[in-house]
């Protein structure tokens, strides 16, 4: 008789994609993906970077968990803000984008970094 143990289920490797470099005024700083392609996360930064930009919000259609933070550099002056999407398939895309056009940070009113900002379910976050 043979016995079979449970193996877990391994999580997809995240990856760094490439051949983003801006998208609606925001420098793309460094963009991730697990279990979701390079593509649908270029897509995704996108549409994301166009939101932030026009509404000042983020309305990612099939996201089922999402999260932002700010990194702020005191020697350089700069921020980066850090966006990650979870789906329900166990993907994940993370976003870090730096502010265009002379904005300091993406979204206005980004919590800090001692205090993130999380959500559950589809939609707008504002």
């Amino acid at each position: 008789m043979l016995a079979l143990a449970a193996i877990p289920a391994q999580a997809a490797a995240v990856r760094t994609c490439a051949g983003v470099g801006s998208a609606s005024g925001y420098k793309v700083v460094k963009l991730q993906a697990s279990g979701v392609s390079c593509s649908k996360a270029r897509a995704v930064v996108r549409a994301v970077a166009k939101d932030l930009r026009t509404t000042g919000g983020v309305d990612v259609p099939g996201a089922s968990s999402f999260s932002l933070s700010t990194v702020i550099c005191t020697g350089c002056g700069s921020t980066t803000t850090v966006i990650s999407l979870g789906y329900a398939s166990g993907g994940k895309v993370t976003i870090s984008l730096r502010g265009g056009s002379g904005t300091s940070t993406p979204a206005p009113g980004s919590p800090s970094p001692a205090s993130p900002s999380t959500g559950t379910g589809g939609g707008t976050i504002v």
